[in-house]
């Protein structure tokens, strides 16, 4: 990569933050009165939501396999906050089997966050099952709900600053490049909603989601709508984290995708029309997430050198990295509008 001189930094630099103030709009008959998708029945309250899902859930000791309750509620691992104790005396007994899974359960407590957060998330959620409906051409099935439907959804972290994410591609030029101690915040983005490659997950325990989530929907009268499950995966395979969320798709969303609403995107007060299609939902997402510059959605979080790396080594020029996480991001860059401005590929308003 030749080495950019100071104007070319500035210009640069200017057109990313004009960018970044990117706006989707969208029919009338897609939103609610308050300005949000007909699909976000209110503003959205993701830590309250979550929560919410916590009351319900009974903890088993780990040690003795007891079971807590609202009144005596039991105690989480302080490190992996995974498995829950009864007693101190419990948790002591059992840290020799409980040391190497603590171990491994930090990072997985990480993706596990991430997804909670998604899936609590009506905007986002929405968005992943009208392209869920898309990918998997579930409105030219005559019958959805026959058959579980998979999609693996492929997450990302990267800097809630657009240009940290140039300067980490050395956009900004070599002397500009952030130190590997500087911290740096993040955000979720979307990178892609795909098929699940095969052999990737044993298939077994999917099943036994949807064959639950299935029999749930039936009871409540929607035997006729898809249902399904969303494999979420963070970062490359060899590192990341999967998890699996049962879903249930109802006709409101079959109907946004069959009617294919377009939508305005507005960039410095002008505007560009986009059709309803699997990158314009990734999009809607993303952009929702970046203007979440209050952290509603629970999803801006602390980037690791995992998510460095990929970013670094989306620079095609340079780097022969054919990882998934690096595929997957080098797509979207190209896709995305705001990734187009720092390609190259497009010039915002002046």
């Amino acid at each position: 990569m030749s080495t950019p001189n100071l104007q070319d930094v500035a210009l640069l630099k200017r057109r990313l933050e004009v960018a970044a103030s990117i706006e989707m709009t969208y029919p009338d008959w897609f939103m609610t009165a308050y300005g949000r998708p007909k699909f976000v029945l209110s503003e959205p309250d993701v830590a309250a939501d979550i929560k919410r899902e916590k009351r319900h859930i009974c903890h088993i000791c780990t040690g003795c396999q007891k079971v807590d309750s609202i009144e005596e509620p039991f105690k989480r691992c302080g490190q992996c906050l995974q498995d829950y104790y009864c007693s101190k005396e419990c948790q002591k007994l059992d840290w020799p089997q409980h040391k190497m899974r603590c171990r491994q359960s930090v990072r997985q407590k990480r993706y596990e966050s991430i997804v909670k957060a998604i899936e609590a998330n009506k905007e986002c959620m929405g968005y992943l099952k009208i392209a869920t409906i898309l990918l998997c051409k579930l409105l030219d099935s005559p019958d959805p709900s026959k058959e579980p439907f998979t999609c693996l959804v492929h997450l990302g972290i990267e800097p809630t600053n657009i240009i940290d994410f140039a300067r980490f591609r050395g956009e900004m030029g070599p002397d500009n490049i952030p130190d590997s101690a500087e911290k740096i915040k993040g955000m979720v983005q979307v990178n892609n909603v795909g098929p699940l490659p095969a052999g990737l997950i044993d298939m077994n325990p999917l099943i036994g989601q949807w064959k639950v989530k299935k029999a749930d929907a039936d009871a409540e009268g929607f035997y006729k709508d898809p249902v399904g499950v969303m494999i979420f995966m963070l970062g490359d395979p060899a590192r990341a984290g999967v998890v699996s969320v049962p879903v249930h798709i109802t006709s409101l969303f079959m109907d946004i995708a069959r009617k294919a609403p377009p939508f305005q995107q507005i960039i410095g007060g002008l505007s560009r029309t986009m059709t309803l299609d699997i990158s314009t939902c990734i999009e809607c997402i993303n952009i929702a997430i970046r203007r979440d510059t209050t952290n509603k959605f629970l999803l801006r979080k602390e980037m690791n050198q995992d998510d460095i790396k990929i970013i670094k080594n989306s620079t095609t020029d340079e780097h022969e990295d054919e990882s998934l996480g690096v595929k997957l991001l080098r797509g979207r860059m190209v896709r995305e509008y705001i990734y187009r401005v720092l390609l190259g590929l497009q010039v915002p308003p002046e």
